[in-house]
């Protein structure tokens, strides 16, 4: 996670600067899904129980790993909800997050692990997404970019294809999607699990940023954010606010 803030920044829940290649060669492809599966089964014995069979399936996220409990005790939603908000924030403590930080300032977790997210949601996800679902710009995907202090959007008319937004992606445009767990069952069930806790209606948006690039001017947003890089690196400047209200 890289902030929660009520300050001004440059929003976004996700970006990653790796780089996007198509390849339909077979035995590049093979070579591709050992090493892929070989990530995978790594990255699942790090993750908690929450992601780890999303790693796996592509589908569906259990519940994180429940606290002990008497027998005669079951785990509900808002255990399930307040475990996976102290994965979200760990090593920070939730008691310490809301006296500190909640509504006050933002809060930058820094980890050792780069890959603690991984698994949320991928480039691989983001493109499964544009093949399989009939997806429309503006309403679902944005292509943008911020060039000379000026933000343009990019959208044609229409139905997303995956071939023209990985073109515009490779001539530099960030990739945003506006909803994403409508499309996507892990972000969706993580969002309606942190909804228990917080007991409101959570959004997601994503963001995908080719390296040395930037998609959209600095702002402030009139929502609380919790961002998560889940992929690559990304440098982020945070501003004061402009005002004490």
């Amino acid at each position: 996670m890289s902030s929660h803030h009520n300050d001004k920044n440059k929003r976004s829940h996700s970006e990653t600067s790796n780089g996007h290649t198509n390849n339909n060669n077979n035995t590049k492809n093979d070579k591709n899904d050992k090493k892929k599966k070989k990530k995978q089964k790594t990255l699942k014995n790090k993750l908690p129980v929450a992601l780890q069979k999303a790693i796996s399936t592509g589908t569906t996220i259990p519940t994180p790993t429940p606290t002990k409990k008497k027998s005669n005790e079951k785990q509900n939603s808002l255990d399930d909800a307040e475990q996976l908000f102290e994965w979200l924030i760990s090593p920070m403590k939730p008691e310490e997050f809301y006296k500190e930080y909640w509504g006050k300032k933002h809060l930058v977790v820094k980890r050792a692990d780069r890959s603690y997210y991984a698994g949320v949601f991928s480039k691989d996800d983001m493109n499964n997404m544009f093949r399989k679902y009939d997806m429309k710009y503006s309403v679902n995907v944005d292509v943008t970019n911020y060039i000379g202090g000026a933000r343009e959007t990019l959208n044609p008319e229409g139905r997303v294809n995956a071939g023209h937004v990985w073109k515009m992606y490779e001539e530099g445009c960030s990739v945003r999607l506006l909803n994403p767990q409508t499309f996507n069952r892990k972000l969706w069930r993580i969002l309606s699990t942190l909804q228990e806790h917080f007991c409101c209606g959570m959004g997601a948006n994503t963001y995908l940023t080719p390296k040395g690039a930037q998609g959209f001017a600095p702002h402030y947003d009139d929502v609380d954010v919790f961002i998560l890089q889940t992929e690559g690196a990304k440098m982020w400047r945070l501003y004061e606010p402009l005002s004490e209200s």
